[in-house]
């Protein structure tokens, strides 16, 4: 990493990266390191086992339990999971959460995962993979909201609909989600708060005298339940 106080640079918010992986470069965690030790460091990600950083994280074990439960919940239970890049701690956790739920309230097939990245081709991508089985899952998670709307594409492009024929919701919402077609079940993670907790946490690191740190508070993720996971129950479709 580049000397940054020589830059003049007064601290440092990191996101995305080399840290998000499940197990970051040693070289890369030895640089980190070094830099939290010269200047203020917040990082937005999971916090790491023996590295005593500044964090500011999301619930993404319980954004992916949560989305499946509700899927659950609403009458399916052979359910997939598509997208997120293997070896990233969002994909890691997030899976987790979802084959957790399975576990519990359903019966967990592995040949319903297909992980691959974060984006809209890797969504229609997987969609297309698990269209290729024998039967058909009645319901996916997606890791995000991009991934669930090329999971709806490929639907459409195979003469199939959502949520008619599989009801498709997301551990991640994403800007405009709500104007898709049809509209994505989704978690709002706050990250505009969680964002604003990250640069007040940085500047009080920086000025503490003049920077107050105020509420720290960080709400669990939310629920936002749209037209693709179904209006109502299958149970009740099918009655």
């Amino acid at each position: 990493m580049p000397d940054l106080k020589k830059k003049k640079v007064d601290g440092v918010l990191i996101l995305g990266g080399e840290i998000d992986r499940s197990e970051p470069r040693p070289e890369y965690l030895d640089a980190l390191t070094r830099m939290a030790g010269n200047l203020p460091v917040v990082i937005m990600a999971q916090p790491l086992q023996n590295h005593d950083f500044q964090y500011v994280s999301r619930y993404q074990q319980l954004s992916g339990s949560i989305i499946t439960q509700h899927l659950l919940a609403s009458g399916y239970h052979d359910i997939g999971f598509i997208g997120g890049e293997p070896g990233i701690t969002i994909t890691t956790q997030r899976l987790a959460g979802y084959k957790d739920a399975m576990n519990t309230y359903s019966k967990l097939r592995d040949d319903r995962i297909f992980l691959s990245n974060y984006y809209v081709e890797d969504g229609y991508s997987s969609m297309q993979k698990l269209l290729e089985s024998d039967t058909r899952p009645e319901a996916i998670v997606a890791i995000n909201d991009q991934v669930a709307l090329g999971a709806v594409r490929a639907l459409n492009d195979n003469s199939l609909s959502c949520p008619a024929d599989m009801a498709i919701a997301s551990c991640d919402a994403f800007p405009d989600s709500n104007y898709f077609t049809p509209r994505i079940t989704t978690i709002n993670h706050h990250n505009r708060l969680l964002a604003n907790v990250a640069v007040r946490k940085l500047l009080h690191q920086i000025s503490p005298e003049k920077y107050d740190l105020g509420d720290l508070t960080i709400l669990p993720p939310e629920l936002v339940v749209r037209e693709s996971s179904g209006l109502t129950s299958r149970s009740n479709r099918n009655e």
